[in-house]
């Protein structure tokens, strides 16, 4: 009897034992849940924009697995300041703001307790993970959106099989039920967690390259190209992006200007770009029409295309040479009729289309002939967009000082970067283009490599010109040559430059005759005292001579 009781009392004990034993595990385990509940949330709010867990490199380190790799205390004391941290040359903090450029991470106002539920929610993301811990992302604030992909059940040798899928997909279209009928979470939640997973697919699709297809393409130059309306209304690129080049003045780049920046393989995501514009003239146009992640990536698979391409060879029509062309088939027409078929009645018609096609090509034969060597109305792109209205108008900046060589040289000379810089290195960014046009400045002198201005005014190769004689000596101010360049965003060839016109201002323009050069033309200072002469002209001290400009 003694020996059952004893049996009864251990057995009694032993169950006592488990109990307390098996209630700590689960009491272990719920504080776990716990953490990873709460966790989920405090990740979301503060790490998720930066950080991920097994996604890759988003702003800063991918976290997976960072339990294993960092102390506690480390982690600790490092979310609550990195800053800190680096500044007492922790050599772990360095390393990592070395690695990633020096982009510093913020303080964080957590307490120890919140920063261990973040832990804690890592760790039950990682693969190091125990069954214990859900691996699943709970979903904060309601237990309805907890959707699983099914359960899972042991076999005997090991493996893992999945069931319940039918009951578990029912679950899922219930729960969402109860969310939308607001038993769940809240739609402004809703909204942040659809953000969330935009950025993700986002950054998924710019981890790998996507299989882009012909119908993709077709697609993004439809919407580039105006011919299919963004949905949010947004305005057509080509509205702002010329294609064909153009004598007028497009603050915005080209579209070959934009191909170019963000050629296929170059490092710049036209992507995010759009997604996230950096100029405030981008930013103010999608504001309040956003584009959509399709019209987006349609967008950048048409530009990624054309990129591999020379496609902006496109330069405007000559219509004055077509209707040349089409005016000489209807003479050949004419004249055939008048001589060989004698088909069209009254003959007065082909014999007035003749008449007139003869007139009208001998203008067209002769405009071209006295045009040779010609460029007036010139008016080229510039790698640069580089406004004289801005910087020369509306800023007085003195010609002489960016073309410093006019009065000493036959050249005005063409600015370095290093001129350009001297002002730059201050205003950082443009009126009208933003940082855009000053990024290539700034690229060109940090590449050491000069840019590449195209010339506006030409002469002849047998034409001699020097800028100092003129300037300096004749005393001309810029306009008379050049135009109103104050006034001019892009320049323009005003003028013809021909033999004639250079002529017409020698016989026209006043000598400065007391300028003691001239003391030598004794028989013109005789004139001026004997009263014959009150002016000397260009042409009278041999600015008609042909040796004077030409070799």
């Amino acid at each position: 009897m003694i020996k059952g009781k004893l049996k009864n009392c251990f057995a009694e004990s032993y169950r006592l034992i488990w109990m307390f034993v098996l209630s700590l595990v689960f009491a272990n385990a719920a504080s776990l849940t716990l953490s990873a509940q709460d966790g989920y949330t405090l990740w979301d709010d503060n790490c998720s924009d930066c950080h991920s867990i097994g996604d890759g490199v988003y702003l800063g380190p991918d976290l997976q697995g960072i339990n294993a790799k960092r102390p506690a205390s480390w982690m600790l004391s490092f979310i609550k300041s990195s800053k800190t941290m680096i500044a007492n040359g922790d050599p772990d903090a360095v390393a990592l703001f070395e690695e990633f450029k020096k982009k510093k991470m913020p303080d964080f106002a957590l307490s120890d307790a919140e920063i261990q539920a973040i832990l804690a929610y890592i760790a039950s993301q990682s693969p190091q993970a125990t069954n214990e811990i859900d691996t699943s992302k709970p979903a904060p604030d309601d237990q309805n959106l907890n959707i699983e992909s099914g359960n899972t059940e042991q076999n005997d040798n090991g493996s893992t099989q999945t069931t319940n899928e039918s009951q578990n997909s029912g679950n899922t279209q219930n729960n969402v039920s109860n969310a939308n009928s607001g038993g769940g979470v809240s739609s402004e939640r809703l909204d942040q967690l659809e953000e969330k997973l935009n950025q993700v697919i986002a950054f998924q699709r710019n981890l790998r390259p996507t299989e882009i297809t012909s119908s993709d393409i077709k697609k993004g130059e439809h919407l580039f190209k105006g011919k299919t309306a963004f949905e949010y209304g947004a305005a057509s690129c080509i509205s702002c992006h010329n294609i064909i080049p153009t004598d007028t003045f497009n603050w915005n780049p080209s579209a070959s200007e934009i191909i170019a920046k963000f050629k296929f393989g170059s490092g710049n995501n036209i992507e995010d770009e759009l997604s996230n514009p950096q100029t405030e003239k981008m930013k103010k146009l999608l504001l309040d029409h956003p584009l959509t992640n399709s019209e987006i990536f349609y967008l950048s698979a048409y530009i990624h295309d054309v990129s591999k391409k020379d496609l902006w060879a496109e330069s405007p029509r000559d219509n004055k040479s077509k209707l040349a062309w089409i005016i000489l088939v209807l003479i050949l027409l004419s004249l055939i009729d008048l001589m060989i078929t004698k088909v069209v009645k009254p003959r007065a018609i082909p014999t007035l289309i003749f008449l007139l096609g003869i007139v009208f090509e001998s203008y067209v034969v002769f405009g071209a002939a006295t045009s040779v060597g010609l460029s007036q109305g010139y008016s080229p792109d510039q790698p640069i967009k580089f406004s004289h209205k801005v910087h020369a108008g509306e800023n007085q900046i003195n010609c002489k000082y960016c073309h410093s060589t006019v009065e000493y040289s036959q050249t005005a000379g063409i600015p370095s970067a290093n001129v350009c810089m001297n002002c730059h290195n201050k205003i950082k960014s443009g009126t009208h283009t933003g940082t855009y046009e000053l990024d290539k400045l700034r690229a060109a002198v940090k590449d050491k490599k000069p840019i590449e201005w195209v010339k506006v005014h030409n002469l002849p190769d047998h034409v001699y010109y020097n800028h100092a004689q003129h300037v300096n000596v004749g005393k001309l101010d810029c306009i008379e040559c050049h135009g109103d360049v104050a006034k001019m965003d892009r320049i323009k060839q005003v003028n013809t430059l021909s033999m004639g016109w250079c002529l017409n201002c020698h016989r026209n323009h006043e000598v400065n005759f007391d300028n003691k050069f001239y003391d030598s033309y004794k028989i013109l200072h005789d004139k001026i005292s004997s009263g014959d002469i009150d002016t000397v002209l260009v042409k009278d001290i041999g600015g008609e001579d042909c040796q004077s400009c030409h070799y």
